[in-house]
């Protein structure tokens, strides 16, 4: 069908087929030779976005998708859709907008299937709407043509690193029973592809049993991110890169990209480079567990303690090593049934990276604020936590503004039952049942306490005149959105790069995120400012060895604003100890070296074993 249409549509129509060609080229082929047996009329919607009319023979028109406002009708469509992280399936490309919406509300992680049994109306949209970003990253995967169950499971066949789609979003324009019977044929289909996913995954196991064992002393390394949270995914770059420094063999899987999500695509990636070692971060797939042989060595890498793993007794027997990122997380696994001795401490690290390459480099920084303050601010408001009665708010709200004078008055805190104790004198409430004061006194230690800490934090540095970027997750929301330069972005890279623009940076609140941040700091020879003292700190992360020697602290605000403000005025005499610290991170505490201390104890762990059986 020659395009009658502007040249603007013809060019968007081929980007798209051009993109589809480079993964789907039969179904390319399809869109490509459609052609129309009704009357198809290029016009504006009601809403002004361009469509099409189409008339069969007895001149009755209906609108691409059965709307004329598919702009207004789209969202209304899929207002009420909730986006997870699995793959989804839409009956029909509707009016071309839906697909793009599905996309853009769901997580990078998934995959949008879109069955339209009429090609013709794949190529319309194809005029309308830009896919291509979405071809190019697989994210949206087009079923067309009378055979498309066929089509539907023979993507699979070609495509083993997709899972399944598993939800099925429902449009106006599918009846009840249209969708009931798609669902059917889904189904039905879902059942041969499952059975091709094992035969695949059957093939792929086979060999890599039958490959010959490769010695732990010449690491092959497949590197895993478990699921596609931010600290998963940067840390396990982090490993990757330290892998490549140490000259080993390395491949990696990533949890973001929707054709690496199977079991098959991670499971060829260890027979593909005859992998001795697995290393799952941020978490441990059971299913990948019970796939792996025993000459496969594993390690659950855990990225943050705001996302422990529950290992189960079948997990637990498929790891060699838990790879903790503090003390007090290696405590939680202890009353697990994993042996002591495969549990170990590897806390945060930096990349030993040229500066000259890094885009954290402060060369040409023109030092835009004096600090930055990293904190994810602990949600203290009361409805998140169930607390609705007006007495119970009064109290809440009492626990908040005792909480902020202890910080303010600069005395040494008291203990969470005594706090409590004067916010019930104060809003003149008593709890009788000791469970539940227990539950506010916890709540007043762990949520409005650090919260209240932070932005009075915050409020010391804007109030002394000291230009301050925050970033963490929940200013903008919970500190009334009464700062400035707030970022609440929760990827480290923007973090970090923050750092180069700040003299210094202020930590209220230590936790896995910002002491990650602190080591970032010192690498780049930038001041670290910290609540708490030295001996507290190297008593809570004694697995950071000197770190703190090189870290400011301050016990009240007053001290904060103190030391801030002589430390963006340092002299060079002064600056030569975070050039220490600098050298003192990069020669003992990059990923590199935790990555190759963390290898070396399992090989020690597996010969042990090995003595032990003889």
């Amino acid at each position: 069908m020659e395009s009658p249409w502007p040249a603007s549509l013809q060019d968007r129509f081929t980007e798209n087929l051009s993109a589809l060609k480079k993964t789907q080229p039969d179904v390319a082929t399809l869109v490509e030779n459609a052609l129309a047996t009704t009357s198809v009329a290029l016009v504006t919607g009601r809403d002004g976005q361009q469509t099409f009319q189409l008339s069969n023979d007895k001149k009755i028109v209906e609108w691409l998708g059965a709307s004329s406002m598919p702009s207004v009708s789209a969202s209304e469509i899929l207002s009420l859709v909730v986006a997870t992280d699995v793959n989804a399936i839409i009956p029909g490309v509707v009016t071309g907008l839906e697909p793009l919406i599905l996309l853009e509300n769901f997580p990078e992680c998934s995959a949008v299937f879109v069955i339209e049994p009429n090609p013709l109306l794949v190529k319309l949209v194809f005029h309308l709407y830009d896919y291509e970003p979405y071809f190019q990253t697989g994210r949206l995967i087009v079923v067309t043509g009378q055979d498309w169950v066929d089509q539907f499971c023979a993507f699979f066949e070609t495509h083993p690193g997709y899972d399944l789609p598993t939800q099925m979003v429902s449009v106006p324009h599918c009846t009840g029973q249209q969708f009931a019977l798609m669902q059917q044929h889904v189904e039905r289909a879902g059942q041969t592809v499952f059975a091709t996913q094992s035969q695949q995954l059957s093939r792929v196991k086979a060999s890599l049993d039958a490959a010959k064992p490769v010695n732990l002393d010449t690491p092959r390394v497949v590197i895993i991110a478990a699921d596609s949270r931010p600290a998963a995914l940067e840390d396990m770059e982090c490993l990757v890169r330290a892998a490549q420094q140490l000259g080993w063999t390395v491949a990696s899987c990533r949890a973001d990209v929707p054709s690496k999500r199977h079991p098959t695509h991670r499971l060829q990636c260890v027979q593909q480079i005859n992998a001795n070692i697995v290393i799952s971060v941020g978490g441990w797939s059971q299913t990948l567990g019970q796939l792996l042989p025993a000459k496969v060595s594993t390690i659950c890498w855990l990225t943050s303690s705001s996302a422990l793993p529950t290992l189960e007794t079948a997990d637990i027997s498929k790891i060699d090593f838990v790879v903790t990122p503090t003390a007090r997380v290696k405590q939680y696994f202890e009353s697990t049934p994993i042996d002591s001795d495969s549990l170990l401490i590897s806390p945060p690290a930096i990349n030993a990276i040229d500066e000259a390459t890094s885009v954290m480099s402060s060369s040409g920084n023109d030092d835009s604020v004096d600090v930055v303050m990293v904190a994810d601010l602990p949600d203290d408001r009361p409805e998140s936590f169930g607390i609705l009665l007006p007495s119970q708010l009064r109290l809440w709200q009492a626990m908040q503004d005792v909480a902020t004078a202890h910080i303010k008055s600069g005395i040494k805190a008291a203990s969470p039952d005594d706090m409590l104790a004067d916010a019930l004198k104060k809003s003149d409430i008593r709890l009788k049942e000791r469970a539940i004061s227990q539950q506010f006194a916890t709540w007043l230690e762990q949520q409005i306490l650090p919260a209240r800490r932070a932005i009075a934090t915050a409020e010391a540095l804007q109030q002394a005149g000291i230009r301050m970027a925050l970033y963490g997750w929940g200013w903008a929301e919970l500190s009334d959105g009464h700062f400035q330069s707030v970022q609440d972005s929760c990827l480290q890279a923007v973090r970090r790069s923050a750092i180069a623009r700040a003299k210094a940076i202020v930590v209220p609140l230590v936790h896995d995120v910002e002491l990650q941040l602190m080591m970032e700091s010192l690498r780049q020879a930038k001041p670290v400012i910290c609540h708490g003292s030295e001996l507290s700190f190297s008593e809570d992360y004694p697995e950071l060895g000197r770190v703190s020697n090189f870290v400011d602290f301050y016990h009240d605000l007053d001290e904060l604003v103190s030391v801030v403000q002589k430390t963006i005025c340092l002299t060079s005499n002064a600056s030569q100890k975070y050039a220490d610290a600098k050298s003192y991170v990069l020669r003992e505490h990059t990923w590199k070296l935790r990555l190759q201390s963390v290898v070396n104890n399992l090989v020690k762990h597996k010969q042990a074993t090995v003595v032990v059986a003889g």
